[in-house]
Protein backbone atom coordinates (compact mmCIF):
# COMPACT_ATOMS: atom_id res chain seq x y z
CA UNK A 1 0.00 0.00 0.00
CA UNK A 2 1.38 3.49 -0.88
CA UNK A 3 0.51 7.04 -0.18
CA UNK A 4 0.50 9.74 -2.90
CA UNK A 5 1.11 13.21 -2.79
CA UNK A 6 -0.20 15.39 -5.39
CA UNK A 7 0.61 19.42 -5.26
CA UNK A 8 -1.53 20.55 -8.51
CA UNK A 9 -5.31 19.04 -8.60
CA UNK A 10 -5.34 19.93 -11.93
CA UNK A 11 -3.29 16.85 -12.70
CA UNK A 12 -6.14 14.60 -12.50
CA UNK A 13 -8.77 17.05 -13.54
CA UNK A 14 -9.94 18.89 -10.24
CA UNK A 15 -10.16 22.27 -10.39
CA UNK A 16 -8.44 24.12 -7.91
CA UNK A 17 -10.39 26.46 -5.67
CA UNK A 18 -7.88 28.84 -4.89
CA UNK A 19 -4.87 28.59 -3.02
CA UNK A 20 -2.31 25.48 -2.64
CA UNK A 21 -3.59 22.35 -1.75
CA UNK A 22 -1.93 19.23 -0.63
CA UNK A 23 -3.95 16.66 -2.84
CA UNK A 24 -3.50 12.44 -0.76
CA UNK A 25 -4.54 9.33 -2.06
CA UNK A 26 -3.81 5.93 -0.78
CA UNK A 27 -3.49 3.37 -2.98
CA UNK A 28 -4.28 -0.44 -2.61
CA UNK A 29 -3.02 -2.69 -4.92
CA UNK A 30 -2.96 -5.88 -3.90
CA UNK A 31 -5.08 -8.50 -1.69
CA UNK A 32 -3.29 -7.99 1.62
CA UNK A 33 -3.46 -4.15 0.69
CA UNK A 34 -7.47 -4.62 1.11
CA UNK A 35 -7.27 -6.81 3.87
CA UNK A 36 -5.41 -3.86 6.14
CA UNK A 37 -7.25 -1.15 4.67
CA UNK A 38 -10.66 -3.36 5.81
CA UNK A 39 -9.49 -4.35 9.34
CA UNK A 40 -9.00 -0.36 10.33
CA UNK A 41 -12.04 0.57 7.81
CA UNK A 42 -14.45 -2.00 9.66
CA UNK A 43 -13.28 -0.79 13.60
CA UNK A 44 -13.83 3.01 12.23
CA UNK A 45 -17.19 1.94 11.24
CA UNK A 46 -18.14 0.05 14.32
CA UNK A 47 -16.97 3.07 16.78
CA UNK A 48 -18.71 5.57 14.24
CA UNK A 49 -22.01 3.87 14.90
CA UNK A 50 -21.60 3.78 18.76
CA UNK A 51 -20.92 7.05 18.35
CA UNK A 52 -23.99 8.22 16.32
CA UNK A 53 -26.10 5.76 18.58
CA UNK A 54 -25.05 7.66 21.71
CA UNK A 55 -26.02 11.08 20.03
CA UNK A 56 -29.27 10.07 18.74
CA UNK A 57 -30.10 8.81 22.49
CA UNK A 58 -28.67 12.14 24.12
CA UNK A 59 -31.54 14.06 21.55
CA UNK A 60 -34.96 13.32 22.64
CA UNK A 61 -36.65 15.25 19.84
CA UNK A 62 -35.37 12.84 17.24
CA UNK A 63 -37.70 9.89 16.91
CA UNK A 64 -35.68 8.18 14.20
CA UNK A 65 -32.36 7.38 14.07
CA UNK A 66 -32.13 7.58 10.03
CA UNK A 67 -33.44 11.40 10.50
CA UNK A 68 -30.57 11.83 13.19
CA UNK A 69 -28.02 10.86 11.31
CA UNK A 70 -29.11 12.68 8.03
CA UNK A 71 -28.58 15.64 10.26
CA UNK A 72 -25.48 14.73 12.37
CA UNK A 73 -23.19 12.04 10.66
CA UNK A 74 -19.71 12.31 9.42
CA UNK A 75 -19.41 12.98 5.71
CA UNK A 76 -17.73 9.74 4.98
CA UNK A 77 -18.32 8.24 1.84
CA UNK A 78 -20.04 5.06 3.70
CA UNK A 79 -22.18 7.41 5.45
CA UNK A 80 -22.95 9.11 2.42
CA UNK A 81 -24.04 5.57 0.94
CA UNK A 82 -26.24 4.91 3.78
CA UNK A 83 -27.84 8.11 4.42
CA UNK A 84 -28.96 7.99 0.23
CA UNK A 85 -30.65 4.21 1.29
CA UNK A 86 -32.39 5.63 4.67
CA UNK A 87 -33.66 8.56 2.15
CA UNK A 88 -36.03 5.90 0.61
CA UNK A 89 -36.81 4.01 3.38
CA UNK A 90 -40.53 4.42 4.17
CA UNK A 91 -40.40 2.84 7.39
CA UNK A 92 -38.63 4.25 10.87
CA UNK A 93 -35.27 2.95 11.18
CA UNK A 94 -34.22 1.03 14.24
CA UNK A 95 -30.99 0.85 15.88
CA UNK A 96 -29.86 -2.56 14.87
CA UNK A 97 -31.39 -2.39 11.21
CA UNK A 98 -28.61 0.97 10.93
CA UNK A 99 -26.00 -1.36 12.27
CA UNK A 100 -26.99 -3.76 9.74
CA UNK A 101 -27.19 -1.61 6.94
CA UNK A 102 -24.04 0.67 7.85
CA UNK A 103 -21.87 -2.85 7.55
CA UNK A 104 -23.33 -3.87 4.41
CA UNK A 105 -21.86 -0.61 2.99
CA UNK A 106 -18.49 -1.40 4.35
CA UNK A 107 -18.96 -5.08 3.19
CA UNK A 108 -19.94 -4.27 -0.38
CA UNK A 109 -16.94 -1.48 -0.92
CA UNK A 110 -14.50 -4.06 0.24
CA UNK A 111 -16.05 -6.19 -2.41
CA UNK A 112 -15.92 -4.28 -5.32
CA UNK A 113 -11.97 -3.57 -3.76
CA UNK A 114 -11.22 -7.21 -4.05
CA UNK A 115 -12.78 -7.84 -7.83
CA UNK A 116 -10.93 -4.68 -9.52
CA UNK A 117 -7.45 -6.11 -7.93
CA UNK A 118 -8.18 -9.15 -9.25
CA UNK A 119 -8.86 -7.38 -12.61
CA UNK A 120 -5.09 -5.68 -12.23
CA UNK A 121 -6.72 -2.45 -11.44
CA UNK A 122 -5.36 -0.59 -8.66
CA UNK A 123 -7.46 1.60 -6.35
CA UNK A 124 -7.42 5.04 -5.62
CA UNK A 125 -9.01 6.34 -2.15
CA UNK A 126 -9.11 9.84 -1.59
CA UNK A 127 -9.34 11.58 1.95
CA UNK A 128 -13.01 10.96 2.68
CA UNK A 129 -12.95 7.39 1.59
CA UNK A 130 -14.23 7.99 -1.92
CA UNK A 131 -12.23 6.05 -4.25
CA UNK A 132 -11.80 4.98 -8.16
CA UNK A 133 -9.98 2.40 -9.82
CA UNK A 134 -7.04 3.09 -12.53
CA UNK A 135 -4.37 1.14 -14.12
CA UNK A 136 -1.75 2.23 -11.59
CA UNK A 137 0.26 4.36 -9.62
CA UNK A 138 0.10 7.79 -11.12
CA UNK A 139 2.30 10.76 -11.57
CA UNK A 140 2.39 12.19 -7.71
CA UNK A 141 4.84 14.30 -6.80
CA UNK A 142 6.05 11.91 -4.45
CA UNK A 143 5.33 8.61 -3.64
CA UNK A 144 6.02 6.41 0.17
CA UNK A 145 4.84 3.48 1.96
CA UNK A 146 3.51 4.52 5.06
CA UNK A 147 3.64 3.56 8.33
CA UNK A 148 0.84 1.77 10.29
CA UNK A 149 0.19 4.92 12.31
CA UNK A 150 0.27 7.16 8.91
CA UNK A 151 -2.08 4.58 6.87
CA UNK A 152 -4.78 4.48 10.25
CA UNK A 153 -4.84 8.41 10.48
CA UNK A 154 -5.50 8.28 6.73
CA UNK A 155 -8.42 5.96 7.14
CA UNK A 156 -9.59 6.58 10.37
CA UNK A 157 -9.42 10.77 9.71
CA UNK A 158 -9.26 11.35 6.10
CA UNK A 159 -6.01 13.55 6.69
CA UNK A 160 -2.54 12.74 7.88
CA UNK A 161 -0.92 13.90 11.21
CA UNK A 162 0.88 17.03 10.51
CA UNK A 163 4.28 17.74 12.63
CA UNK A 164 4.06 20.64 14.96
CA UNK A 165 6.92 23.05 14.08
CA UNK A 166 7.52 25.82 16.67
CA UNK A 167 10.99 27.86 15.87
CA UNK A 168 11.64 30.65 18.48
CA UNK A 169 15.81 31.25 17.93
CA UNK A 170 17.81 33.49 15.55
CA UNK A 171 19.17 30.70 13.72
CA UNK A 172 17.80 27.89 12.18
CA UNK A 173 19.97 24.46 10.55
CA UNK A 174 17.69 22.28 8.57
CA UNK A 175 18.60 19.04 7.05
CA UNK A 176 17.65 16.40 4.95
CA UNK A 177 18.99 13.75 6.62
CA UNK A 178 18.38 12.94 10.47
CA UNK A 179 22.24 14.56 11.39
CA UNK A 180 24.33 17.54 10.44
CA UNK A 181 28.09 16.63 9.25
CA UNK A 182 31.24 17.22 11.03
CA UNK A 183 32.24 19.76 8.69
CA UNK A 184 29.17 21.55 8.70
CA UNK A 185 29.32 21.58 12.44
CA UNK A 186 32.36 22.88 12.75
CA UNK A 187 31.30 25.72 10.14
CA UNK A 188 28.72 26.40 12.16
CA UNK A 189 30.98 26.93 15.44
CA UNK A 190 33.13 29.33 13.23
CA UNK A 191 30.25 31.42 12.37
CA UNK A 192 29.23 31.31 15.81
CA UNK A 193 26.23 29.60 15.75
CA UNK A 194 25.72 27.14 18.66
CA UNK A 195 22.44 28.42 19.86
CA UNK A 196 19.94 27.47 17.09
CA UNK A 197 16.96 25.35 15.95
CA UNK A 198 16.80 22.16 13.79
CA UNK A 199 14.78 20.49 11.78
CA UNK A 200 16.12 17.23 10.41
CA UNK A 201 14.65 14.77 7.73
CA UNK A 202 12.99 18.61 6.32
CA UNK A 203 11.54 17.06 3.17
CA UNK A 204 10.23 13.91 5.70
CA UNK A 205 9.15 16.57 7.97
CA UNK A 206 7.22 18.92 5.64
CA UNK A 207 5.85 16.40 3.26
CA UNK A 208 2.39 16.64 4.47
CA UNK A 209 2.21 20.45 4.87
CA UNK A 210 0.57 21.94 2.08
CA UNK A 211 2.72 25.36 0.26
CA UNK A 212 0.71 27.77 2.49
CA UNK A 213 1.06 26.12 5.81
CA UNK A 214 4.81 25.59 5.40
CA UNK A 215 4.77 29.99 4.75
CA UNK A 216 2.70 30.01 7.90
CA UNK A 217 5.59 27.94 10.13
CA UNK A 218 8.64 30.58 8.49
CA UNK A 219 6.15 33.85 8.91
CA UNK A 220 5.53 32.89 12.69
CA UNK A 221 9.38 32.13 13.00
CA UNK A 222 10.39 35.01 11.49
CA UNK A 223 8.10 37.17 14.01
CA UNK A 224 9.37 34.97 16.62
CA UNK A 225 13.18 36.28 15.49
CA UNK A 226 14.54 34.07 13.10
CA UNK A 227 16.80 35.74 11.11
CA UNK A 228 19.41 33.22 9.88
CA UNK A 229 18.54 29.81 8.03
CA UNK A 230 21.68 27.48 7.32
CA UNK A 231 22.21 24.44 5.42
CA UNK A 232 24.61 22.32 3.77
CA UNK A 233 23.51 21.33 0.15
CA UNK A 234 24.96 19.02 -2.71
CA UNK A 235 22.79 20.93 -5.20
CA UNK A 236 21.40 18.13 -6.85
CA UNK A 237 18.29 18.53 -6.53
CA UNK A 238 17.55 22.04 -7.72
CA UNK A 239 13.94 21.46 -8.13
CA UNK A 240 13.42 21.19 -4.38
CA UNK A 241 15.96 24.27 -3.66
CA UNK A 242 14.09 26.85 -6.47
CA UNK A 243 10.59 25.85 -4.23
CA UNK A 244 12.19 27.28 -1.02
CA UNK A 245 13.58 30.06 -2.17
CA UNK A 246 10.11 30.62 -3.74
CA UNK A 247 8.57 29.98 -0.34
CA UNK A 248 11.18 31.80 1.62
CA UNK A 249 10.84 35.02 -0.51
CA UNK A 250 6.81 34.55 0.29
CA UNK A 251 7.77 34.77 4.00
CA UNK A 252 9.45 38.11 3.47
CA UNK A 253 7.43 39.58 1.29
CA UNK A 254 4.69 38.79 4.08
CA UNK A 255 6.96 39.83 6.89
CA UNK A 256 8.59 42.79 5.40
CA UNK A 257 11.98 41.10 6.85
CA UNK A 258 15.07 40.43 6.01
CA UNK A 259 16.40 36.87 5.85
CA UNK A 260 19.96 35.50 5.66
CA UNK A 261 21.24 32.43 4.41
CA UNK A 262 24.39 30.37 5.79
CA UNK A 263 24.79 27.80 2.51
CA UNK A 264 27.61 25.04 2.34
CA UNK A 265 27.51 23.78 -1.18
CA UNK A 266 29.87 23.00 -3.50
CA UNK A 267 27.77 24.20 -6.91
CA UNK A 268 27.33 27.71 -8.16
CA UNK A 269 24.23 27.09 -9.28
CA UNK A 270 23.06 27.09 -5.51
CA UNK A 271 24.28 30.18 -5.55
CA UNK A 272 22.56 31.71 -8.33
CA UNK A 273 19.06 30.27 -6.80
CA UNK A 274 19.15 32.29 -3.67
CA UNK A 275 21.51 35.53 -4.52
CA UNK A 276 19.17 37.88 -5.72
CA UNK A 277 16.50 37.92 -2.66
CA UNK A 278 18.68 36.99 0.37
CA UNK A 279 21.95 38.12 2.09
CA UNK A 280 24.32 35.19 1.43
CA UNK A 281 26.69 34.85 4.74
CA UNK A 282 28.60 32.40 3.47
CA UNK A 283 29.46 30.23 0.33
CA UNK A 284 32.26 27.75 0.17
CA UNK A 285 33.83 26.67 -2.89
Amino acid sequence: MKIGILKDRNRFGHKNKGGTDTYIHLLVETLEDVNAYYSILNERNAKENVDLYLGFKSQSFREDIGDYAAHEAKTKSETRALLMQLDFKETKTSLLEYCQMSDNVVSRKILSFIEYIEKGKVIRVNHKGGYCFVDGSEDYDELFEPTTEQLESFIRKGDLDKPEINLTKEVLVVENSDYLSSDFEELLKVKSFVDYDTIFNLKETLRFLTDDEIVKVFVKAVNNGLKIICFETTGQDLHQLKKMEILLTRVKYITEKDISLLIKTYRRSVIDTFKDNFNLISYEK
